[in-house]
């Protein structure tokens, strides 16, 4: 990618987010599957018990007898706050493409997510050290 395309990127980052968050993303409703085919009740040979009865027992009793254990509530509230984010983590990766890592820093100030922060204090680090800087570039 040639400076001019990451800058282009940059700048059309920039006009992503400067789209009011509530228009940026179309919430589609509720999707359920749906087949042309429907499902059978029974098994084709009635006579002896289908695969069907057999997953139906299996399903039945539990493989696993201690609680199924969940993510933990910090993860979930983690990667909500990077889907909110998301629009800005990628502008800001777009300036840092782009070497305009004093923007990035600027974009991520009221960003609130662990991978935000860390874009952050990266781009903060690269600016304030001119040597991290010209190997950067």
């Amino acid at each position: 990618m040639t400076i001019l395309d990451t800058d282009i990127l940059a700048r059309a980052s920039e006009l992503l987010l400067s789209i009011p968050s509530g228009k940026r993303k179309v919430s589609s409703g509720t999707v359920t599957f749906q087949t042309s085919t429907p499902a059978r009740t029974r098994s084709p040979h009635s006579g002896s018990p289908g695969p069907s009865h057999a997953l139906a027992q299996l399903s039945a009793t539990p493989a696993y007898p201690y609680p199924v254990r969940h993510a933990s509530t910090s993860e979930d509230v983690e990667l909500d706050l990077e889907s909110q984010e998301e629009g800005v983590l990628v502008a800001a990766r777009a300036c840092m493409d782009a070497r305009e890592f004093s923007r990035a820093v600027h974009m991520l100030k009221e960003c609130r997510s662990t991978k935000a922060r860390f874009l952050s204090t990266y781009c903060q680090f690269i600016v304030s050290h001119p040597w991290a800087h010209a190997r950067a570039t």
